[in-house]
């Protein structure tokens, strides 16, 4: 807050332009961020179920 104190006014353009920046990246990071959770989880749910048919094969030739 600081920051945007000292660097963001109405007649500070460069301050303004970055202050965007910022949160154009950080809206970035978070999206990223929510993505990777979801390949992560969903990854992970195909892991289990090859694990458990790999089980069942095992079983089966047994």
């Amino acid at each position: 807050m600081i920051w945007m104190e000292c660097n963001v006014w109405a007649g500070n353009e460069d301050g303004i332009h970055h202050c965007q920046q910022f949160v154009i990246n950080y809206e970035d990071s978070i999206r990223r961020r929510h993505e990777m959770e979801q390949r992560a989880a969903q990854n992970d749910s195909t892991v289990k179920r090859l694990m458990r048919e790999s089980e069942q094969i095992r079983k089966d030739l047994r």
